[in-house]
């Protein structure tokens, strides 16, 4: 009926019709997944250098601050008053740079940062206090 050739033929273009569609999705499924991995990658880094930008922004403004020619709070020390201020914009810069440290360090130094109360505040430097706990932190993260 058909010549051998052609029998061969015929099933060689059925066999590719029904092959290279499977490699082509395996291809692109591929790719798929190692272009999500760089974009993790990157959302990561991305969120330690924001992570990283806010502490620095932090730091200089408590060694900037000066005091103000009132004070605001009957016995706290007004770095102290600007330090409370900040800590709601910490905590939620914590959470989104939580995905790129995300160890017992980060949450310890995060920890120590936004937990600063009266007893550290009454050693008698309470700007050394903050920029200490600070610098512990930005020399971490800036090393991740």
């Amino acid at each position: 009926m058909f010549p051998p050739v052609l029998k061969i033929t015929i099933l060689l273009a059925l066999l590719s019709w029904l092959i290279i569609p499977i490699i082509n999705d395996a291809r692109a499924k591929r790719r798929e997944r190692e272009n999500r991995k760089e974009s993790e990658a990157t959302a990561k880094e991305n969120r330690r250098l924001e992570f990283v930008r806010f502490l620095k922004q932090w730091k200089t403004e408590v060694e900037l601050f000066r005091h103000p020619t009132h004070i605001g709070t009957v016995g706290s020390h007004p770095v102290e008053i600007k330090y409370r201020e900040k800590v709601p914009d910490f905590i939620s810069a914590i959470h989104q740079a939580h995905i790129a440290f995300g160890n017992g360090q980060f949450d310890a130094l995060t920890k120590r940062l936004a937990g600063l109360d009266g007893k550290d505040f009454n050693q008698g430097n309470p700007r050394g206090v903050i920029l200490e706990a600070i610098d512990a932190l930005l020399k971490f993260a800036e090393k991740t």
